[in-house]
């Protein structure tokens, strides 16, 4: 305003309002006009007001009640009241920091009403082309190679600012997130975990160091898929019709990949089971990104998991450089990683607290035996917390688990039961046992049981025929041990007191 040479204007006092814009110009020449003014305008006054000799108390009083209402100048008219400008109001504007300008008699107040009017509606013009403009490029951007990604780098850059999504676990996405934030980062993520708890449809601003945040939650009330947070000064009206394009845009495109995984899940089931029936070929000609040789299977259990587990799953798997292959069976997720990939899942599956059985290497050509693995693993893991457990740090104790389980030992009972009833059947199944100790070498075994090598023999042989087993069958003696350790006898006992534990 004051550079406008149409105007001729003249600064009386700088204020600290001097850089503040004006969002009008109104006149007064009442002592209290505040109650008929708003925050960021300007008054124009030609003194009427101050009476003659009035003393410079009132014209400091009148410029602190300006002050108090957020008026960011005052316009002195000359030569109507007064000639020239109070040195009061001078020094009381002076005093208080107050922006104070002298309007010659030539120019009416109305003209710098009209001017105002004209600069806010030529910026306003400008920031809608600015806003139409922006969205037009983010749009573009959507239809481009560059996807989602490109809208929010184009967000960015349209705005000056710095942007980043939240995953819907409050992880920062930074596939998406196409600024830096460095200390930044936790305040943002804090806010962004707040308003997930909330499940609502929601949006703040917050002050993060010596700038303003500004979240939007991303998806419906009771299905939110993310945040989005722009860092950077306070948005306008424009600024905010494009934000909305942008939030518009990433919410199609987040429910989108959502549904295109959705649908690809039965999908890949089907080439799970073809992969178990060993038609390799025909998966890899569908799915060609998958290994050949070194997968682990893996086992994830959805049950008592966070809505957003197979989201952020499904969004590692189909990250630019993943080979990542999911498939649902049955509650469970499966999971086929290549061993150069597998640290980085681990990690993951740690960080999220689910709980995982992981098999052992093999190939994409024996992916039944290794899912059998994973679901011994995924068998022993704990719910508290949850745990990631490898079929290799279980096969032993696996094995032994089903030997004795409720089922075998209802078989060992059943079967021994002839022998169990009487005193001289359990002696001879205690030295059974240290016969199978001693791998079924007699002699061995009879001198830790201080017996004749035929008398132990002779025993053995016995109970073998009373269960329809041979001593010289391997399979026939691993059948005895399974029977044997199913009871947990304990070979150290008194010899004839062994007892099982059923």
């Amino acid at each position: 305003m004051l550079a406008e040479p149409s105007l001729r204007l003249r600064l009386m006092c700088e204020g600290e309002s001097i850089d503040q814009p004006i969002q009008w110009v109104h006149s007064s020449d009442l002592v209290d006009p505040t109650p008929f003014l708003e925050n960021g305008q300007m008054l124009l006054t030609v003194g009427t007001q101050f009476g003659e000799g009035a003393p410079p108390s009132e014209y400091r009083a009148y410029v602190t009640r300006l002050l108090e209402r957020g008026i960011v100048a005052l316009g002195f008219g000359t030569e109507v009241i007064r000639s020239g400008t109070p040195v009061e109001l001078i020094a009381a504007c002076k005093r208080a920091r107050l922006t104070l300008i002298e309007v010659p008699y030539k120019t009416p107040f109305i003209a710098l009403a009209r001017w105002t009017a004209d600069y806010i509606a030529r910026e306003a013009r400008e920031r809608n082309d600015w806003a139409l403009a922006a969205q037009r490029a983010i749009s573009l951007a959507a239809v481009s190679q560059r996807g989602l990604p490109g809208v929010l780098a184009t967000l960015a850059q349209q705005l000056g600012a710095r942007v980043a999504v939240f995953s819907k676990d409050g992880s920062l996405d930074t596939d998406l997130s196409p600024s830096g934030f460095g200390e930044d980062l936790g305040a943002l993520a804090a806010e962004a975990a707040r308003l997930l708890r909330a499940t609502n449809r929601a949006s703040s601003t917050v002050g993060i160091g010596s700038e303003l945040a500004t979240f939007q939650t991303l998806g419906p009330r009771g299905g939110l898929g993310g945040v989005l947070a722009i860092v950077g000064s306070q948005p306008d009206a424009a600024a905010r019709g494009v934000i909305t394009t942008a939030v518009a845009l990433v919410e199609i495109s987040l429910a989108q990949g959502r549904m295109r995984r959705g649908d690809l899940m039965p999908l890949h089931a089907e080439l799970l089971s073809l992969l178990i029936a060993g038609r390799t070929d025909i998966v890899l000609r569908a799915v060609p990104h998958l290994p050949r040789e070194a997968i682990r299977v893996v086992l994830c259990r959805l049950e008592g998991q966070p809505p957003w587990f197979l989201d952020a799953v499904e969004r590692l798997a189909t990250g630019p450089v993943s080979r990542l292959f999911l498939a649902p069976s049955g509650k469970d997720l499966v999971i086929l990683v290549g061993e150069d990939e597998w640290m980085s899942l681990e990690s993951f599956l740690g960080e999220q607290q689910a709980s995982a059985g992981v098999s052992d290497p093999t190939t994409l050509s024996r992916l039944g035996p290794a899912l059998a693995q994973a679901k011994q693993a995924l068998a022993r893991t704990s719910s508290t917390p949850p745990s990631v457990v490898s079929f290799a740090s279980v096969s032993d104790s696996a094995f032994l688990g089903i030997v004795s389980s409720d089922e075998m030992i209802e078989l060992a009972v059943a079967r021994l039961s002839p022998l169990l009833s009487d005193d001289s059947g359990r002696e001879m199944l205690a030295n059974t046992v240290v016969w199978l100790d001693h791998n079924g070498v007699w002699d061995s075994a009879a001198a830790e049981l201080g017996i004749h090598r035929h008398s132990l023999k002779k025993r053995v042989e016995t109970v073998a025929k009373k269960l329809g087993l041979s001593v010289d069958s391997f399979g026939d003696r691993a059948q005895l041990w399974s029977l044997l350790y199913a009871l947990e006898f304990e070979p150290g006992s008194a010899l004839g007191q062994a007892t099982p534990r059923a």
